[in-house]
């Protein structure tokens, strides 16, 4: 089970493009043209540390995306 202190930025950037149909794959990409989901992306980069850089939001962006990452898995 991924937590938000094992999750690695590897998997956050796999999230990030599974939900990201954007190419180049750009992580600090803030506007979306192509069916993407734009919520999944926005936690993501907020996960990596992009805006807004404060460290509570980054935990619970990291803790969000473990999440979504084992309802992933158990699929």
């Amino acid at each position: 089970m991924i937590t938000s202190d094992t999750i690695t930025d590897e998997q956050i950037r796999e999230l990030f493009a599974r939900n990201c149909e954007c190419r180049p794959l750009d992580i600090e990409r803030v506007s979306h043209s192509h069916d993407c989901d734009a919520d999944i992306a926005e936690l993501c980069r907020t996960a990596l540390g992009g805006t807004p850089r404060w460290l509570d939001c980054q935990r619970a962006a990291r803790a969000r995306c473990a999440e979504i990452l084992n309802k992933i898995e158990t699929r």
